[in-house]
């Protein structure tokens, strides 16, 4: 799903790769979870989150079994790809948007 979002918004020849390092899991990885050992495991690589507009206004929110203030983290230290959803506009004030959009 995540291969098709970025193929057809950007195309196939945009430099965006989609990791599958979760698929091989038995359960699924929470989000702060996950970037944290991405993070770790590829220091070099610059990871984006790619979110849809209709999560944004929650993702402060966000919880981890690892953290509780799991979406301030995410909201402070991810790079953020943001994808248009119907009815959820990008709203242009800063203090509404991640600093890394």
């Amino acid at each position: 799903m995540a291969h098709m979002a970025v193929n057809s918004s950007f195309g196939s020849k945009f430099p965006v790769f989609v990791r599958d390092d979760e698929v091989s899991l038995e359960y699924s990885e929470g989000t702060y979870s996950l970037m944290k050992k991405l993070k770790e495991k590829y220091p070099t690589y610059q990871f984006w989150f790619v979110i849809g507009t209709d999560l944004i206004a929650d993702l402060r929110k966000w919880s981890s079994k690892d953290i509780e203030n799991a979406g301030m983290w995410l909201w402070d230290n991810m790079q953020f790809l943001l994808i248009p959803r119907p009815g959820y506009e990008i709203s242009h004030r800063t203090e509404d948007l991640p600093k890394n959009h």
